[in-house]
């Protein structure tokens, strides 16, 4: 099963990148040309789940036009495949989802990004211990940030604020291992 996080220093996958190359693809494709997966290669996934695949696969299978099946395949998975780092500390799961252009993770926007994969967590026990990991480290952020309205941190380097406001769902981490 995958979800070990990437080793640091490796190549991330870059959710800008995908983002051009699937525009291109798909401005450039003729009715005639066959759909190809724009997923990472596996070994460079940063969190896989069994149950995301089985959906996948399922839902790909009752979708009559290929490239509406070929866009869920592409953009249900994004999430996982570009953006988690999992990763368990003291034996608890830590899981950091990067939700926009820099490696911060917004409390808002983590939540929405990883909210359609809850229906498959009780299939998928990998899954259930990643979102466990998020909320872990939301909370983190939530008593780190000490209840202001919105706060920036490192978790090695303690709390600072920040200028975006917004209340707790403006609470970003900055990804520790990005530093």
């Amino acid at each position: 099963m995958g979800g070990d996080p990437l080793p640091i220093g490796s190549p991330k996958p870059s959710r800008r990148a995908f983002l051009i190359s699937a525009t291109l693809a798909s401005s450039s494709r003729s009715a005639s040309q066959s759909f190809e997966s724009k997923r990472p290669p596996v070994s460079q996934r940063a969190f896989t789940s069994e149950a995301v695949e089985a959906t996948i696969e399922t839902v790909k299978r009752d979708i009559a036009d290929p490239e509406l099946a070929w866009l869920f395949e592409t953009c249900f998975p994004n999430t996982l495949d570009t953006t988690v780092r999992y990763r368990e500390v003291q034996g608890q799961p830590d899981t950091f989802v990067i939700t926009g252009d820099i490696n911060a993770m917004w409390l808002r926007d983590s939540s929405a990004q990883v909210w359609p994969y809850l229906p498959l967590v009780k299939q998928d026990a990998h899954l259930k211990s990643m979102l466990a990991g998020v909320i872990r480290r939301q909370t983190k952020c939530m008593f780190r940030a000490n209840l202001r309205l919105s706060a920036a941190h490192s978790c090695e380097s303690g709390a600072s604020s920040h200028s975006g406001g917004g209340g707790l769902a403006s609470c970003i981490l900055l990804e520790p291992w990005a530093r």
